[in-house]
């Protein structure tokens, strides 16, 4: 007998998989090299160290990336590790500078765009739409 479900399922069947160490290893060379090319004008020494570490990355990347796989973990669990904690903090960010002003301005201005609050003078609740809407015909055969 199957079974009727109708609640949300929590299990999570996708699981994240780890990018190759190839991949890792141009990103790795990218990052490096970019960030010794923009510091290479203010201390040359560091900017230097920083442009030869991306051409490792970059030469490991292409000759053996094997080499970098256990970079690859470290860099993808301290991923996870770090998102445990940032999505909580950016989504509690985006909700209290977004939402929450929002809703205060509402309440300040009296703004009821879902007309939620009850209003005992009128007689109902209904919306007249002008012009009206579809034909009651129009609906006999909807799919």
């Amino acid at each position: 007998m199957s079974e009727l479900n109708i609640h949300e399922d929590l299990r999570r069947e996708n699981e994240v998989i780890i990018g190759t160490e190839r991949s890792f290893g141009f990103v790795f060379a990218l990052v490096f090299s970019l960030i010794g090319y923009f510091v290479l004008g203010v201390d040359n020494s560091f900017g230097v160290g920083t442009l030869v570490i991306g051409v490792i990355f970059l030469l490991i990347g292409i000759a053996c990336p094997k080499l970098l796989r256990p970079l690859n973990i470290f860099w993808f669990k301290f991923g996870m590790l770090l998102s445990r904690f940032m999505h909580p903090i950016i989504m509690g960010i985006l909700f209290f500078t977004s939402i929450v002003p929002m809703g205060l301005i509402m309440r300040l201005t009296n703004r009821d765009p879902l007309r939620l609050k009850p209003n005992p003078t009128a007689e109902t609740y209904w919306i007249k739409r002008n012009p009206p809407g579809p034909s009651p015909i129009s609906m006999k055969n909807q799919f």
